[in-house]
């Protein structure tokens, strides 16, 4: 190892770039120096190129030194390592032909190319496939140290044949280019109907679609091209988050009262403590590239559980799956497990770490009374205790305090409730 050591200390000595590089600026700076001259006067031009032909040749013959010269040590630096090294053979094709995990279940892989197609939207070309399998199935070999042929793989490629799981996979796509579209109403409603399915999950994909949702109404019809009426800008996001938000206080609390808090911020956003928060730019490819997973993860369940099979033969297909592609606005990207992951709120947590606490505005406080506007009420939407609504008339003039603002309620209002 001591002859490899030297070897490397040569390495590090001659094959640096730093002359290489400094040649090549004279050589540079040359040719700026004539340009210059020639530019300043034209009638010297034949002398001045005819002066830079010498000195522009040994600057390139010193350059083409330099490079001989860090090739040289990176060619005796690989001499060592194989004079120094022992040699190991590496795995004939025989050796790991013989060892073959998959050779047991051939199915697998055929399965695994059908569901890439179908995730990828090619429901014809997965169609096709999955006939010419059939016509020429494969044939199952055990091998050393492998279970046998599991009797239900070939169950289990017929399944995508399907009609009902073409159809899912199709809804997706459906929903996708909704989602391209700035349309989340098609996503959202998705995620209700598989709310329990998700919770299970552990999956925040509900929330995120309905916090964008919300996001994407407070930047009123400038910014999201919808009508401007009153389910648009501040009125339609307050609107909305009555509706929306109490559903998800248990577990998102902390999100829901940045959210409410950032309606005073409304006239200057850009330099409010939530403006990361209101940043959409990253975020629809973010959302549609959670979406995805959490509908294959979804179908993914409900197929194991139909057909009461183990969960690793099930995961097997699904782990051999080519990484699918999401398409954006700004090409193709891979939907690997760092994608999926959204960026922006770990940014934001960091953020709201270092976030002065914020206490939203209340109207001035009367006598409390049954349903008064102006008064505060400990009852959120459907008798869900725990929240501060403030009503205002937001009809005209008369009365020119805030509109009704929902906000969760504070230690000492529950108490006094």
């Amino acid at each position: 190892m001591d002859a490899l050591q030297l070897e490397l200390a040569r390495l590090q000595k001659d094959a640096s770039l730093s002359q290489s590089i400094e040649d090549v600026d004279k050589v540079l700076e040359q040719l700026c120096n004539a340009r210059e001259a020639i530019a300043a006067d034209s009638n010297t031009a034949s002398i001045t190129l005819a002066k830079l032909q010498n000195p522009f040749k040994q600057g390139l013959d010193r350059v083409t030194d330099d490079l001989k010269k860090i090739y040289a040590a990176h060619n005796k630096y690989g001499k060592a390592l194989d004079k120094n090294l022992s040699q190991k053979s590496l795995p004939s094709e025989t050796l790991s032909t013989d060892y073959d995990a998959l050779a047991s279940h051939p199915t697998l892989i055929n399965r695994a190319i059908a569901m890439h197609l179908l995730r990828e939207g090619q429901f014809g070309v997965a169609s096709t496939f999955i006939e010419e399998a059939h016509a020429s199935p494969p044939e199952a070999k055990p091998t050393p140290g492998t279970p046998n042929p599991y009797p239900g793989d070939e169950e289990e490629f017929t399944s995508l044949k399907s009609q009902e799981l073409q159809a899912k996979f199709a809804n997706m796509y459906t929903i996708l280019e909704h989602l391209r579209a700035r349309n989340l109403l098609p996503a959202i409603e998705w995620a209700r109907e598989h709310s329990s399915e998700l919770e299970k999950r552990g999956s925040n994909l509900e929330f995120e679609l309905t916090k964008l949702q919300y996001v994407w109404l407070f930047q009123g019809h400038e910014v999201n091209g919808l009508p401007n009426d009153s389910r648009n800008g501040l009125l339609g996001a307050i609107t909305y988050a009555r509706e929306n938000f109490g559903r998800f206080q248990a577990r998102f609390l902390r999100d829901i009262q940045q959210l409410s808090a950032a309606m005073a911020f409304q006239s200057n956003l850009q330099d409010s403590p939530y403006r990361l928060t209101f940043e959409t730019d990253t975020t629809w490819s973010e959302v549609a590239t959670s979406f995805t997973r959490e509908a294959d993860g979804v179908d993914d369940a409900a197929r194991a559980a139909s057909r009461n099979t183990p969960a690793k033969i099930n995961d097997l297909p699904r782990d051999l799956c080519l990484p699918s592609q999401q398409r954006t606005e700004h090409g193709e990207e891979p939907a690997d497990d760092d994608a999926l992951r959204p960026r922006r709120r770990q940014r934001e947590s960091a953020e709201a770490e270092q976030r002065p606490a914020v206490q939203m505005p209340l109207l001035p406080q009367r006598e409390l009374s049954k349903g008064r506007k102006g008064d505060i009420s400990l009852r959120g939407p459907k008798g869900n205790p725990g929240w501060a609504f403030v009503t205002g008339d937001i009809s005209g003039p008369k009365r020119p305090h805030t509109p009704y603002i929902e906000r969760p309620a504070t230690e000492t209002e529950v108490m006094e409730g």
